[in-house]
């Protein structure tokens, strides 16, 4: 089955106040298109609160989380909302969130999936394991996934490989991203293309780190699916101008 493609990916990292936007470059999208925003934040004293993000273009409403988990102040803040464009549009897309005190680093990756099936399976982990198991519903969809290491340990890579993209195919900006941001926190974002696994696989980081960490995983479902199955002992006939079934 045919997979997805990656139309175009933006992201964006900054420290603002509580409840200001980080704001990433324009993209375009196509009615149809399935649009994953990853988002995360530092942690820190009193924790924070993901804020849904919004787009200044049209035919995106990101309604519930697919996933979220809310800083406590022990560890980051990560969330994960998905949309299918239900028209054509393009514009800058913004996330914030709401804490105490004081400017707090907030980051932002936006996939836009061309060619998909709908949205599919996600999953969460909150600890200080790298991975988390995500099944999808098919194989050959296009998984995203976002890790953020409260510890601001050293970057790793990417497990499985992440898909290279640069800033000019399909661009604004080259996907993955892995920043260790120290002291505050080291995150990453990433992508497979094309996950011809249709059972459960890890996504996430190799090699070191005490964490906690927050991971999510997303499914952009391939457009494909198994052609309906017949009735046990109904053979139909080749030629279309036939009509009658032949019973066993």
């Amino acid at each position: 089955m045919a997979a997805p493609t990656l139309a175009a990916f933006a992201e964006v990292e900054a420290a603002t106040a509580s409840g200001v936007n980080v704001t990433t470059a324009s993209v375009t999208w196509q009615s149809g298109d399935v649009v994953v925003a990853l988002c995360g934040t530092e942690g820190g004293t009193g924790g924070e609160t993901l804020v849904t993000p919004t787009t200044t273009g049209s035919g995106i409403a990101f309604g519930t989380a697919q996933q979220v988990h809310n800083s406590t102040g022990t560890d980051c803040g990560g969330g994960c909302w998905a949309a299918v464009a239900s028209a054509g549009s393009s514009g800058t897309y913004s996330f914030n969130a709401t804490h105490s005190s004081g400017n707090r680093n907030k980051l932002l990756g936006v996939y836009v999936v061309r060619g998909a099936g709908g949205i599919g399976n996600s999953a969460i982990n909150v600890s200080a394991t790298r991975t988390v198991s995500l099944t999808p519903t098919a194989a050959d969809g296009l998984i995203c996934w976002i890790v953020l290491d409260w510890n601001a340990d050293a970057a790793q890579t990417f497990t499985p490989t992440a898909t290279t993209h640069t800033s000019g195919s399909p661009g604004p900006t080259a996907s993955p991203v892995s920043v260790q941001s120290s002291p505050l926190f080291t995150y990453y974002i990433g992508d497979l293309d094309d996950q011809t696994s249709a059972g459960a696989v890890s996504y996430g980081i190799n090699g070191t780190g005490t964490g906690p960490f927050v991971i999510i995983a997303i499914e952009a479902k391939n457009a494909g699916g198994a052609p309906a199955a017949l009735p046990h002992g109904v053979l139909v006939a080749p030629n279309p101008a036939v009509t009658r079934a032949a019973v066993w």
